[in-house]
């Protein structure tokens, strides 16, 4: 064997082993992310001869700190009316209750404007409601929001809406979710009333 292929060898298993060499100090985090702070030495049990080494430090965690200040979760807002009645005419039919101007609804969209219902006076209440019709009577002029279309698409309904906030079916009529930074919330208006998505 020549010496330049014996020295091509030696060179060759030391780059190998170098390399070897640093992904093991890559690949170990106890390397790699070491704690700063020393090793702790023996520990002093209180005998004779006893070493007086340092007391072992908890491991410390390197999370950054949080930039939000402590605060309570976000609560969604709920409609004050829990449902129609004689006196406020409403659905019957939700869990999340409902507002009506004047009462917590936020301001309407404006008129033909994105979540402003654009459908025919519908002559009659829909499914579930209970109390007055909105003011101007059914075939009178929109209520706030504008009256809603009749639904005709595929079956969808709130589940969908609170996953995506698109338009869905509610009582055989369309209604189109609208964030009001008003309100603070999602919701959607029916009929002249205000209900919130959540």
């Amino acid at each position: 064997m020549s010496s330049a292929t014996s020295m091509k060898r030696v060179v060759g298993a030391a780059a190998v082993a170098v390399g070897l060499g640093i992904s093991a100090l890559t690949l170990n985090p106890g390397i790699a992310y070491s704690d700063p702070t020393p090793p702790p030495g023996p520990t002093n049990h209180g005998g004779p001869g006893g070493g007086g080494g340092a007391p072992q430090n908890p491991p410390q965690t390197h999370e950054p700190p949080s930039t939000q200040p402590p605060h309570p979760a976000y609560i969604p807002p709920r409609g004050d009316i829990a449902r129609g009645s004689v006196d406020i005419g409403g659905p019957i039919d939700i869990t999340v209750g409902f507002s009506v101007p004047g009462r917590g609804a936020p301001p309407p969209p404006p008129q033909r404007g994105y979540g402003w219902n654009d459908g025919p006076a519908p002559g009659h209440p829909p499914p579930n409601w209970e109390g007055p019709p909105p003011p101007g009577g059914w075939d009178g002029p929109p209520p706030p929001g504008g009256w809603n279309r009749p639904w005709g698409g595929p079956p969808r309904d709130v589940v969908y809406a609170q996953r995506d906030f698109g338009p869905f079916a509610y009582n055989t009529f369309t209604v189109i979710p609208v964030f009001n930074w008003f309100y603070g919330g999602w919701g959607y208006w029916f009929f002249g009333v205000w209900i919130p998505l959540y």
